[in-house]
């Protein structure tokens, strides 16, 4: 049998996908219950990976790659993290670029 969401092969007697966390079958979902499966146990946001993400936006960037499939609002919280270090990294860039023509 496979997944209707995803489309991945899942077994027979499968109540939710185990890949997607999606109800199998075509049922309505209940909202207030959360997916189960192997990814979705600990995925919360993370103002650690904001910060992180924030001031090494790098890693921000390669996190949210790593965990975007896994992990997505780990994966949200660090991308957040890494754009906003990039923008006011580069205001602050442009304010000192300013003053700097400024003073000449």
């Amino acid at each position: 049998m496979y997944c209707d969401n995803c489309g991945k092969q899942i077994e027979e007697d499968s109540v939710y996908c185990r890949h997607c966390g999606r109800k199998v079958g075509g049922g309505a979902e209940n909202p207030n219950t959360p997916p189960t499966g192997l990814y979705y146990a600990e995925d919360k946001s993370s103002a650690g990976g904001a910060a992180l993400g924030f001031f090494f936006p790098v890693a921000g960037f390669i996190l949210w790659l790593v965990w975007q499939d896994k992990y997505r609002k780990r994966a949200t919280s660090c991308g957040k993290g890494a754009l906003a270090g990039v923008i006011v990294s580069a205001v602050i860039v442009f304010i000192t670029f300013i003053i700097m023509l400024a003073m000449m």
